[in-house]
């Protein structure tokens, strides 16, 4: 499926937070790629994280232009 920020054609408000729990049901594995991705460099993050460790799994702001950022897997036991 597709995540967005949520705030749709509206720019999102200083200090927002968004929070996604992705656990599909009877997943061996969860692959998030993307298909757009633009935040303020330095100032608005995406931060990906184990949900059962709380490890961080990947970190990206600003622009990844031509390119986008690299997919994130999460396979059973990946620490």
């Amino acid at each position: 499926d597709t995540l967005a920020d949520g705030s749709g054609t509206w720019d999102y408000q200083n200090n927002t937070q968004c929070i996604w729990m992705i656990s599909p049901e009877g997943a061996s594995e969860v692959t998030l790629s993307f298909i757009d991705f633009e935040t303020e460099e330095g100032f608005d993050f995406l931060r990906i994280y184990d949900l059962e460790t709380q490890e961080l799994l990947a970190e990206y702001s600003g622009s990844y232009d031509p390119g986008l950022p690299d997919p994130v897997q999460k396979l059973p036991g990946n620490q």
